[in-house]
C-alpha cells in the first residue's frame, strides 16, 4: 500500500492503494480545496462509499451534493465528474473490471446503478473495507477480498431480475472474444463460430452487455494496455500492438476516451501511488 499527492492549481488529492485481486483494487483518496473533476469515464467498475466532505456530482445521471455514507456506482464507461467544495471530502472507491468480475461469478452488466447504490448492506461493508486497509496486516488481503465478494453478492440479489437467461450461443460467443481480443475479429466470423447470424450476435452484445461487440473488445484492449502500463516498462509502441490495436496513436485515443487520461499519465499516476 502507497500514498500518492498530486498538485493541482485550486486544490491537492491523497491516495492510498490496496491491490485486492488482479482486476480488482481499493483506493481511499482525499481531496482538500476546491477543485472541478472535468466529466470522464474509467474502463472498469468504480464502487464509492462517501465518508464525508463536500463534493457535488456535476456530470452524469445523478448530479447533486452526496450525503456522507452514500454509496454510488459508475459503470465501465458511464461519464461522470463534479466538484469538490471547502470541506475535505473522502472516499472509499472500489475498482474492479468486467473480465475479474465474470471471473468470481458474478456479472457487472447486469449491475443496475440506483440498485446498487440502495443495496443496504452496501455502506457497512465498505466501511469494513476501509477499516482493513487502516489495519494492513497479514490477514487484510484475504478479509479485502472475502469482503467484496460479500458485498458482491448483496449487490447482485438486490438487482431486479431480467426476462431469460442468455442463451448458450452467447455465452460461447462472449467467451470467444474474451480470450480473441487481442487478435483481430469480425462479427461475421465469431457468429459463424457459434452458429448465429451477425445481426443476431451483435445484438446479443448490445442486450447482454450493454454496447456493442466492438465497443466490448475495445475495453477489454485497453484494460490489458492499463495493467501492462503499471506492470512493466515495454514502450507505449509495444503495448499497444500487444493489446491489439494498429499503433501507439489508436491507442492513446481509445484509452483516453475510457480512462479520461493519456496513457503516459496513466503510468505516470499510477507509479506515483
Amino acid at each position: 500500500m502507497a500514498v500518492s499527492r498530486a498538485g493541482h492549481p485550486r486544490g491537492s488529492l491523497s491516495v492510498q492503494r490496496s491491490v485486492i485481486a488482479p482486476g480488482a483494487g481499493l483506493a481511499l483518496a482525499q481531496v482538500t480545496g476546491h477543485r472541478d473533476e472535468p466529466a470522464h469515464v474509467h474502463a472498469v467498475a468504480h464502487l464509492g462509499l462517501f465518508l464525508g466532505g463536500h463534493y457535488e456530482e456535476r456530470h452524469g445521471r445523478a448530479p447533486g451534493p452526496r450525503a456522507p455514507l452514500s454509496v454510488s456506482f459508475h459503470a465501465p464507461g458511464e461519464r461522470h465528474g463534479g466538484r469538490y467544495g471547502d470541506a475535505p471530502a473522502r472516499f472509499l472507491l472500489v475498482e474492479m473490471s468486467p473480465a475479474w468480475a465474470l471471473s468470481q461469478g458474478l456479472s457487472l452488466e447486469r449491475w443496475e446503478p440506483v440498485a446498487v447504490e440502495r443495496t443496504r448492506a452496501l455502506p457497512r461493508l465498505l466501511s469494513r473495507m476501509g477499516r482493513e486497509l487502516m489495519l494492513s496486516d497479514s490477514v487484510s488481503p484475504l478479509a479485502l477480498h472475502a469482503l467484496l465478494l460479500e458485498a458482491m453478492v448483496e449487490v447482485s440479489r438486490a438487482q431486479r431480475p431480467r426476462r431469460g437467461a442468455p442463451p448458450v450461443w452467447w455465452v460461447r460467443a462472449r467467451a470467444q472474444v474474451e480470450a480473441c481480443y487481442r487478435e483481430p475479429l469480425s462479427v461475421s466470423a465469431v457468429a459463424a463460430a457459434v452458429g448465429v447470424s451477425p445481426s443476431e450476435l451483435a445484438g446479443g452484445f448490445r442486450r447482454w452487455c450493454g454496447v456493442g461487440m466492438g465497443a466490448y473488445v475495445r475495453r477489454l484492449r485497453v484494460e490489458f494496455a492499463a495493467r501492462a502500463l503499471v506492470e512493466g516498462d515495454a514502450s507505449l509502441t509495444d503495448i499497444a500492438l500487444d493489446a491489439g490495436f494498429c499503433d501507439h496513436s489508436h491507442l492513446t485515443r481509445a484509452f483516453k476516451a475510457l480512462m479520461g487520461r493519456t496513457p503516459s499519465a496513466y503510468r505516470a499516476e499510477r507509479r506515483l501511488a
